[in-house]
């Protein structure tokens, strides 16, 4: 009998643990549906940092490889053209807007062998040493016989703009969101859609939330002979879920 009741408790006890798995399947499930409804309704957004900075943020799919054209076809698009394992991608359309209209720069008159002369020009400037920009060139004409200008063409020399981006995922309120900023001025962003891709196989994700098979646990009850114990145990997860 108490070899019975011993088989049952263990049978029971497979069942609560196949039960809790399943429910809580469903609740990522659940949490993961909430989360793209969210994300395919919502809207670049602009906001500020806690210094100021001008940020660009969008809530963030979360899909398995299969269900992300679905979703998402052109993130699918661009993921059919990378090669290995993907588990995160996002992607950005941003736009460098010059502070001013007009730029004024100052231009230097050049005259070549063959009578053909010259304006060269540069422009730089400087934000931090990582962003700015550089361009310069040289506009050539020439003067003919009868003293009228002819127009030649112009050859850019350097062409040159450097900036950093600063992206990241956070949680806000019950969203998670993709934000990019930048320090460059006139930075801006046209279009973000990122996704996270196979959340349950993420190598990140899975390398700080996978359960250790092995485990020392401190434990109090009753055993089948309903008598209290006291006692340390060793434990080893055949099957994790």
């Amino acid at each position: 009998m108490e070899k019975i009741l011993k088989v049952v408790v263990v049978i029971l006890i497979i069942i609560i643990v196949f039960l809790f798995n399943r429910n809580n399947n469903l609740i990522i499930d659940n949490n993961i549906n909430e989360q793209n409804k969210k994300a395919l309704l919502d809207t670049l957004r602009l906001s500020q940092n806690k210094i100021g900075d001008i940020e660009y943020s969008k809530n963030i799919l979360v899909s398995e490889k299969n269900n992300l054209k679905n979703l998402n076809n052109d993130l699918n698009n661009e993921l059919k053209k990378e090669k290995g394992k993907v588990f995160e991608l996002t992607k950005y359309i941003v736009s460098i807007k010059k502070e001013v209209d007009t730029i004024k720069i100052t231009n230097t008159l050049i005259t070549y062998p063959d009578g053909v002369k010259g304006l060269e020009w540069k422009y730089e400037k400087f934000y931090d040493s990582i962003n700015y920009r550089k361009i310069s060139g040289i506009s050539k004409f020439k003067i003919d016989t009868l003293g009228l200008l002819k127009p030649l063409d112009t050859e850019i020399f350097i062409d040159e703009i450097n900036f950093n981006i600063i992206q990241g995922l956070r949680v806000k309120g019950e969203n998670i969101e993709m934000f990019v900023r930048s320090d460059y001025k006139g930075f801006k962003v046209k279009e973000l859609s990122s996704v996270i891709i196979d959340p349950k196989k993420h190598p990140v994700i899975r390398k700080f939330t996978k359960k250790k098979r092995f485990g020392l646990s401190l434990y109090v009850g009753y055993g089948f002979s309903l008598s209290p114990q006291l006692g340390l145990g060793v434990t080893y997860d055949f099957i994790q879920f």
